[in-house]
C-alpha cells in the first residue's frame, strides 16, 4: 500500500512542477496530493517537503484550521 501512496505522491510532484511551468494549471491542488501521497507513503520524504519554508506555514495553518485563510488563498491563486 505505500508503494502505491508514494506513487500518488511522485505523480503529484510531477504534475505539481508542471502546473509550475504551465500558468493554466493550478498547482496548489496537486501539491495538496503530493502532500498527502508522501505522508503516508513515506514518513522521510514528507517531513523533508514540510520543512520547505513556502509550504511550513500553509500546511500547519491547513492542519490547525483546516482550511486556508481568504489572504492564504488569495496569496496561492497569485502564486499559481
Amino acid at each position: 500500500m505505500k508503494v502505491l501512496y508514494l506513487l500518488i505522491g511522485s505523480l503529484g510532484l510531477v504534475l505539481t512542477i508542471l502546473a509550475l511551468i504551465l500558468p493554466i494549471i493550478p498547482a496548489t491542488p496537486f501539491l495538496l496530493i503530493t502532500l498527502f501521497g508522501f505522508s503516508r507513503g513515506s514518513q522521510r520524504i514528507y517531513y523533508v517537503l514540510i520543512s520547505l519554508p513556502f509550504i511550513k506555514p500553509l500546511y500547519h495553518e491547513l492542519q490547525i484550521n483546516g482550511y486556508f485563510t481568504f489572504w492564504q488563498r488569495i496569496g496561492l491563486t497569485i502564486v499559481t
